[in-house]
């Protein structure tokens, strides 16, 4: 009767957890850009997770069908922005990703700015692109730490914007409902 009685009170409880409030998933194409994104998360990596047998044989580090960037590319560990794109989408080569952020327990109203330059790259289910801050950039005593806010954007060599994507903190939402709601941030603004 217990196993009945827990199995029914996990239920009600799952049954609740869409109720709760989430932020808003982002579009998967960002208007005015051209490639859709599948997804885009950070994580920390260490060394060890972009060794492959090969290195060991070659000496040259393998990244498969990925593009791995580094700001430092001297230093492995760090934080990646993990980004996948559509199948097919293509990147053309020298295009520019650049990476604005601010660090979790920094105060400050600057945001850090980081560029990488891209190798061509086509989409595929299992390429990602990892964007990584290393070394003195996400410093490994942050590991477990994750930028506030942050907004990527991908730029091809004629200036054509190919990919955005905002975390939810990067815009305050007041300035998103002044900006398509003027009469509620009009009211806002006389309170």
């Amino acid at each position: 009767m217990r196993v009945i009685t827990a199995f029914l009170a996990s239920g009600m409880l799952l049954a609740l957890l869409p109720a709760c409030k989430q932020p808003p998933s982002p579009p998967a194409r960002a208007a005015g850009t051209t490639i859709a994104l599948n997804y885009a998360s950070f994580a920390w990596k260490a060394e060890g997770d972009f060794k492959r047998i090969s290195e060991y044989f070659t000496g040259t580090e393998n990244a498969g069908a990925n593009i791995v960037v580094r700001s430092r590319p001297e230093i492995r560990a760090g934080l990646y922005l993990i980004v996948g794109i559509e199948c097919g989408a293509k990147i053309p080569e020298n295009s520019v990703a650049e990476l604005r952020y601010f660090r979790a327990g920094e105060k400050g109203g600057t945001a850090q700015t980081q560029t990488w330059t891209l190798p061509a790259f086509i989409g595929t289910p299992n390429a990602e692109i990892r964007l990584g801050l290393t070394g003195e950039d996400w410093p490994e005593e942050k590991s477990k730490s994750r930028p506030t806010a942050w907004k990527l954007t991908v730029t091809s060599p004629n200036g054509e914007k190919l990919i955005e994507r905002k975390s939810y903190l990067w815009e305050l939402p007041a300035e998103n409902d002044a900006q398509t709601n003027p009469t509620r941030g009009n009211a806002s603004k006389q309170q």
